[in-house]
């Protein structure tokens, strides 16, 4: 087996992940390329949760992309979640009229 640069987790972390491959139970990236896991062998869940699970893996894949798993392991570690994050951005929101720190409404 050889080894793929373009297979690292600096490189990964950048890439969209998607859903495909046999019954829709395959979360790959890069256009297909890359295989990132699979929600296959679980013989005590139901297709359709299969199914569920994969996609919820390429969401939130695509949610954290571009942030290093040390970054977010530390936020973990904080004791943040995807509901306080959001929860945060909404009242920037409302203070601020942006999501986006420093970006004021115009």
């Amino acid at each position: 087996m050889s080894y793929d640069p373009d297979q690292t987790i600096e490189r990964m972390v950048n890439h969209t992940a998607e859903v495909g491959g046999h019954r829709y139970r395959t979360v790959r990236l890069n256009g297909g390329k890359i295989p990132l896991c699979t929600a296959t062998y679980n013989y005590q869940q139901l297709d359709e949760t299969k199914e569920m699970v994969a996609r919820r893996i390429a969401a939130l894949w695509n949610l954290t992309q571009g942030i290093g798993t040390a970054d977010l392991e530390h936020l973990v570690s904080k004791g943040m979640t995807l509901s306080k994050l959001m929860d945060m951005a909404l009242e920037n929101i409302r203070n601020r009229g942006s999501a986006t720190p420093g970006k004021a409404k115009q």
